[in-house]
């Protein structure tokens, strides 16, 4: 044990032991330069010059342009365009899908055919609902409860007629309010104007197929929907449209916000037309405002 620890002093002693390095002119024998070194002051400055090119190639590798010569990083930009396309890709399948949906849902129309559940639904894949936590406020909850109230007798009542080809249906109001003008087809007024509170949403009285959802400088904002039975309903001078074109929608579903656009208006309300078999009919036969 006594010769371990005098061989580890001894050891110790010459790493501490000081050298003295000459640097001499070989034509005159000059001291150019001098230093006293010792073996322990020569591994620390290794050392330290070890750590100092350590720290750099890792700062140059994480943060500058350089991590991208290294197999395994990719570049940045390319990250980014990649994201970017990826996006501009899946509005494009989008937009295409409704295209379809909608020129095929034209054509049906225009040859008087009912639509298949089908083409007028299409499931959403691009999204996982199964993780989503519903959560509601006080105020969520009350607010939720005085909609259900005010909504819960705004179903149209059934009409039983034997000569009429809509009898049976179950008609959504969509909107509730004072009628400010009739149907009238000698006026060729095709349909009833109903002013209400602003801001109030309009909804769709069937299930159906948005088939025009876009601005007019007549009507403003309009948007159109084909049911079954050959029904069209029609919702014009609305301050917001809430559905595309293509979109399924559901009987009571809101589609747009009442409102006062277009040039043929005199103030916030909406007029609403319904059509059976390419003819209007006049709505206040199948439901009540």
């Amino acid at each position: 044990m006594a010769k371990k620890k005098k061989r580890l002093a001894n050891w110790w002693r010459r790493l501490r032991t000081k050298y003295r390095v000459q640097v001499i002119s070989e034509d005159h024998f000059e001291e150019k330069a001098s230093w006293r070194l010792s073996a322990f002051n020569i591994v620390i400055v290794f050392s330290m010059i070890v750590i100092l090119m350590v720290s750099l190639t890792i700062y140059l590798v994480a943060f500058t342009n350089l991590r991208e010569y290294i197999p395994g990083y990719a570049d940045s930009d390319s990250k980014r365009k990649l994201i970017e396309l990826a996006i501009i890709t899946d509005s494009l399948e989008k937009q295409s899908a409704a295209t379809d949906l909608f020129l095929d849902n034209l054509k049906l129309f225009i040859q008087g055919k009912e639509f298949a559940d089908s083409m007028m639904y299409r499931v959403d894949t691009t999204r996982n609902f199964d993780a989503v936590e519903y959560l509601h406020s006080k105020e969520d909850s009350i607010l939720r409860q005085e909609v259900l109230e005010a909504d819960r007798y705004n179903l149209s009542p059934v009409i039983q007629d034997e000569n009429n080809p809509l009898s049976g249906i179950l008609f959504f109001t969509p909107l509730r309010g004072a009628l400010t003008q009739k149907f009238d087809k000698s006026l060729q007024h095709f349909g009833v104007d109903i002013a209400s509170k602003k801001n109030e949403a309009v909804k769709a009285v069937l299930n159906g197929t948005v088939i025009f959802s876009a601005w007019t400088s007549d009507a403003g904002y309009v948007l159109i929907i084909q049911h079954s039975e050959h029904l069209v309903s029609v919702y014009m001078h609305n301050a917001v449209l809430l559905k595309k074109t293509g979109a399924f929608v559901k009987s009571g579903e809101p589609v747009a916000i009442v409102g006062n656009s277009g040039q043929h208006t005199t103030g916030p309300h909406l007029h609403f037309e319904l059509w059976h078999k390419g003819i209007p009919v006049n709505p206040e036969l199948f439901m009540r405002f």
